[in-house]
């Protein structure tokens, strides 16, 4: 039988390839990746409002230093002279 040497160094048929271990590890590492949280931006104008006053940033000018914590009317309600509409806390 006439030994080719050209043949055995091309082929390779008698090594271990290392191609399964590259695939393998491309498989997990797609797998960890997909695992990995995702978040996504996006760019707007625009202005945010919400629908309970409480939650809307606001200024009010008193004399009275504190901060606002219940509101007793919300946008919309008609007010006569006296009533009260909200409560203070310094």
């Amino acid at each position: 039988m006439i030994e080719l040497k050209a043949y055995k160094t091309i082929y390779r048929h008698n090594k271990n390839s290392k191609i399964k271990y590259w695939a393998w590890g491309f498989l997990i590492a797609g797998g960890i990746f997909l695992f990995l949280p995702w978040t996504q931006n996006v760019r707007a104008k625009g202005s945010v409002t919400t629908l309970r006053q409480e939650q809307r940033p606001q200024e009010l000018n008193s004399i009275i230093p504190g901060k606002i914590i219940k509101w007793y009317i919300k946008e919309g309600d008609f007010v006569n002279a006296g009533d009260t509409i909200y409560k203070l806390a310094k």
